[in-house]
């Protein structure tokens, strides 16, 4: 069985989408396997069905990911906000808290990481954020992109470790 970091998420406007392909991207260059997998939309109809594969993006998540996964991001978090006062960090802890229940160590952005000392807009020692703006913009700047491919270093290196 191969070894992979399962880098799992849920996007509404693809911000979120773009920061885990650069989290898997951090995993790659790491030389571990990145397995991204999304969820269905969530919706406050109780009778909406979604189809069996998305139109777009990645695949949903399968029991089998869960289960034969080596790393798992949001054992790593990463999240987008419209501001820079959005709430960004304590999302990130709120969701942290879930993945602590499940006995999951949790890794995080080390101030070692320059872009997280250098950024104006997404990046937090939580975990790599972005930016959206009020229109919604997906684009990632150069911080964000940095600090989610550090936190996919990070992430395939503990579950190296770990595995070890």
């Amino acid at each position: 069985m191969t070894d992979y970091v399962l880098v799992l998420y849920y996007s509404r406007n693809g911000s979120v989408a773009n920061l885990a392909q650069q989290v898997a991207r951090g995993i790659e260059g790491s030389g571990m396997e990145a397995r991204l997998r999304t969820v269905p939309a969530i919706s406050a109809n109780c009778e909406a069905t979604e189809p069996a594969v998305p139109e777009q993006g990645a695949p949903y998540a399968t029991l089998e990911d869960l289960a034969g996964c080596s790393g798992l991001a949001p054992a790593g978090v990463f999240c987008s906000t419209s501001s820079l006062h959005g709430g960004q960090e304590s999302t990130l802890l709120s969701m942290m808290t879930p993945l602590l229940h499940h006995g999951m160590v949790i890794t995080g952005v080390p101030y070692s990481e320059q872009a997280l000392l250098d950024t104006r807009s997404g990046g937090t020692p939580y975990g790599p954020t972005h930016v959206a703006g009020t229109d919604s913009d997906p684009s990632l700047n150069d911080h964000e992109i940095s600090l989610a491919r550090a936190l996919g270093k990070r992430l395939a290196t503990l579950a190296r470790q770990l595995k070890a």
